[in-house]
C-alpha cells in the first residue's frame, strides 16, 4: 500500500493566462452562457410574436426597435441572470458547489436534529454519497464497549467492513499528530508511521481518509474510495472535507458523550440490580443465574463461568458454566484439571487476567485450553476479604473483539459485589445439606431398631447414601467369606437389574481394594486409576466417572462394601 503525504493546503495560484483560460472554459462555467443564449433566442422570438399580435400586423425580426429593446433588456438583466444560473449550477451539478458553505451549514443543522449517533452517521453517509458518489464509503467511530474504532453499518444495517483499528494503533496515532486528510496513492510510499497498518489499509481500499476531530480528540474518520466517474479528489475538495471533518466531529462528540452517559447509567443500574437481587435471592443456583444475567447486560457474555474453590479439598470446580450461550450443568460441580483453563491462574495469583488469544495464553502458561473457539477472555478473582473463593470469567468467540480496561473494572465490581453473597449462599446450602444428611442418618437409626428384615434395611441404607451424595447409582457388596469374592447384593441405578447377584474377583477394582485394606477410597475420574476394573462397565454399558467406596466393618472385619 502506498500513500502521498498529508493533503496540502491551497496557496495562491501563479498559473499562466492560458491555463486560467482553459479553466474558465470548463463546462460548469460555460453552461450559464449556453442557457442564457437559448433563453435570449426564445425571449426575442416571444417578443417579436407578441408585438405582432398587439399591433395586428407581422413584425420583421430585423426591426431596429425590437433589436434595441432586446439589447436594453440583455444589458439590464444579463448579470443578475448569469449570477443566478451560475449559483444554481455550482450548487447542484459540481462537487465544489455541493460542498458550499450553505450545504455544509444545512448538513450540520440536519445532524444537530438527529437523536442518536447512528442517525447522524446515516445523514453524513447520504451527504457524502450525493456529493462524491464513491465506490466505497466507510465511517469509522470509536466504540467504548470494544475500545476500538469500528465502521458504522450502512443504511441497510450491514457492516461496510470488518476491519477494526486500535486507539493505540498506527493510523489513530498518525491522525493524533496530523489533523489533516490523508491521501493514499499507489505511486507514493506510505509514511513510516503507518507501516504497521499497511495490510489493513490495503484491505480497506480507500484513497482518501478524513479525520473527525473534536477538541484534539479523534472521534473517528471518513474513508472514501475512488469515484465512480474516475475523477480525482481536488485539493479544494480535500481542504473543504478537512474543515467539514472538524465540524462534524464536534457534533458527533456530543452524541457520543450522551451515548457514554447512557451506557454508564445502564452499568450503574446493573450493579444496583445485583445488589438488590442479592438481598432477595434465596437459593445458591438462583444467585448464580442472577450474576450471569446481569453481567450479560453490560458485557458480551455468551461464554461465562463462575469457578469456586472447595474449602476442604482445595479443588476448583465450575458452579456455573455457560458456553456459547448454553448452560452445561453436566460440567458443573466437577473438579477441574489443575493444568486446564485460566481460572486457576486467576485464583492462584488473586489478580485479573485479560487476553485476546485464549488458547495461546493457555499454552504460554503450560496449560490446556478448557474450551475451544474462544479468542478474547477476561477473568477476575472473587475476593471475600483477604480470601479468594473463586473466579468470574467471560469469553468472546469474535476474533476481532477485545476486552477493555473499563470492562475489566466493571467485571471486578460485579465480582466484588457478589463474592460475599456467594460465600454466604454456599454456607447456607452446606448447612441445609448437612441438615438433610443428619435427618437421613436419623431415619436409618430408627429403621435399624425397628425392623429385623435385612434386605429392605440394606436397600434403605443404600438409597439414603445415594440421595445424600446426589449420585447416579450405588451398589452394596457382600463379601463371600469362602471365596473372598464381592457379591452385588443391592444395586440402585439405571443398570441395577443387570448387576444384582454378579460377582467380582477377590481384590478386583476399587471396591476390592477398599474391602482388603479396610480404608475408604475417593476416585474422581476413576478410569485413570490403576485399580480400575472396566469389565462391569463393558458388560452393562454404564459410563462410570467418579467413585466413592466405603467399607462396612464389624469387629474390625469387613463384611460389606
Amino acid at each position: 500500500m502506498t500513500s502521498s503525504s498529508v493533503a496540502p493546503r491551497t496557496s495562491p495560484s501563479r498559473k499562466s493566462l492560458a491555463l486560467k483560460l482553459r479553466r474558465s472554459l470548463k463546462w460548469p462555467n460555460l453552461l450559464p452562457y449556453l442557457v442564457l443564449a437559448v433563453l435570449s433566442v426564445l425571449a426575442y422570438a416571444f417578443l417579436v410574436g407578441g408585438a405582432g399580435l398587439l399591433l395586428g400586423q407581422a413584425i420583421q425580426p430585423t426591426n431596429p426597435y425590437l433589436i434595441g429593446l432586446m439589447a436594453f433588456l440583455l444589458a439590464t438583466l444579463f448579470h443578475p441572470l448569469y449570477s443566478r444560473l451560475q449559483s444554481l449550477i455550482q450548487r447542484h451539478l459540481s462537487p465544489q458547489g455541493m460542498l458550499s458553505n450553505q450545504r455544509q451549514q444545512a448538513l450540520i443543522q440536519e445532524l444537530s436534529r438527529c437523536a442518536t449517533k447512528a442517525d447522524m452517521l446515516t445523514v453524513l453517509r447520504r451527504f457524502l454519497q450525493e456529493v462524491f458518489d464513491p465506490l466505497l464509503l466507510h465511517l469509522f467511530t470509536y466504540e467504548a464497549l470494544s475500545g476500538q474504532y469500528l465502521a458504522a453499518p450502512d443504511e441497510q444495517g450491514l457492516a461496510t467492513t470488518d476491519l477494526r483499528f486500535s486507539p493505540s494503533g498506527a493510523l489513530a496515532s498518525f491522525f493524533a499528530k496530523n489533523h489533516q486528510a490523508l491521501v493514499l496513492s499507489p505511486q507514493t510510499p506510505l509514511p513510516e508511521d503507518l507501516q504497521p497498518d499497511e495490510n489493513r489499509l490495503r484491505l480497506l481500499a480507500a484513497v482518501l481518509l478524513v479525520p473527525l476531530y473534536a477538541r484534539e480528540r479523534l472521534i473517528g474518520w471518513i474513508a472514501l474510495g475512488e469515484r465512480r466517474n474516475g475523477a480525482p479528489y481536488t485539493p479544494r475538495e480535500i481542504e473543504t472535507l478537512d474543515h467539514l471533518g472538524h465540524t462534524v466531529g464536534l457534533v458527533l462528540e456530543g452524541a457520543q458523550t450522551l451515548s457514554e452517559l447512557e451506557r454508564r447509567i445502564r452499568e450503574m443500574n446493573v450493579l444496583t440490580r445485583v445488589a438488590q437481587g442479592i438481598s432477595f435471592t434465596v437459593t445458591f443456583d438462583d444467585l448464580l443465574e442472577l450474576i450471569a444475567a446481569q453481567t450479560n447486560q453490560v458485557l458480551p457474555a455468551r461464554d461465562l463461568r463462575i469457578a469456586l474453590v472447595d474449602a476442604a479439598s482445595g479443588d476448583i470446580s465450575y458452579a456455573f458454566c455457560l458456553e456459547d450461550d448454553e448452560r452445561y450443568r453436566e460440567r458443573e460441580n466437577r473438579p477441574l484439571n489443575p493444568r486446564q483453563g485460566l481460572e486457576g491462574e486467576v485464583i492462584r495469583t488473586q489478580r485479573p487476567l485479560v487476553t485476546n488469544d485464549y488458547e495461546g495464553e493457555c499454552r504460554r502458561r503450560g496449560l490446556q485450553p478448557d474450551t475451544k473457539g474462544l479468542y478474547a477472555w477476561l477473568g477476575v478473582p472473587l475476593n471475600a476479604g483477604a480470601e479468594t473463593i473463586g473466579a468470574l470469567s467471560v469469553g468472546s468467540r469474535d476474533p476481532n473483539f477485545s476486552y477493555t480496561e473499563e470492562q475489566r473494572y466493571l467485571l471486578q465490581a460485579i465480582a466484588d459485589q457478589t463474592s460475599g453473597a456467594i460465600l454466604k449462599a454456599r454456607a447456607l446450602e452446606e448447612a441445609e445439606r448437612r441438615a438433610r444428611q443428619l435427618a437421613k442418618l436419623n431415619e436409618i437409626g430408627i429403621s435399624l431398631t425397628s425392623t429385623l428384615e435385612v434386605k429392605p434395611l440394606l436397600r434403605q441404607v443404600l438409597a439414603s447414601a445415594v440421595e445424600i451424595l446426589q449420585c447416579q447409582a450405588g451398589s452394596l457388596f457382600l463379601v463371600d467369606e469362602e471365596s473372598g469374592e464381592l457379591v452385588f447384593e443391592v444395586v440402585l441405578g439405571p443398570v441395577a437389574d443387570e448387576l444384582v447377584g454378579q460377582r467380582l474377583p477377590p481384590g478386583a477394582g476399587l471396591a476390592g481394594k477398599a474391602a482388603q485394606s479396610g480404608q475408604a477410597i475417593i476416585a474422581n475420574d476413576a478410569k485413570r486409576r490403576k485399580e480400575w476394573f472396566s469389565e462391569t462397565d463393558a458388560q452393562t454399558g454404564f459410563d462410570t466417572q467418579d467413585i466413592l467406596v466405603v467399607p462396612m466393618r464389624f469387629q474390625e472385619r469387613v463384611i460389606w462394601g
